[in-house]
């Protein structure tokens, strides 16, 4: 149940971004809201999503 929070905001945030289909994204930080916005912008099409984490 903690996990729904987190999930709202990132299917949020990628709704008001429009389409990603074909462009490249850069996702700052792979914490648990990174990876949600890394494996929901490569489902809707992204090219590349790209994470410069350390």
């Amino acid at each position: 149940m903690d996990n729904v929070q987190p999930s709202g905001t990132v299917l949020y945030s990628c709704a008001q971004m429009g389409s990603v289909l074909g462009k490249n994204v850069l996702v700052l930080g792979q914490g648990s809201i990174g990876l949600s916005f890394t494996m929901i912008t490569s489902g809707m099409g992204a090219r590349n999503v790209i994470s410069p984490t350390p």
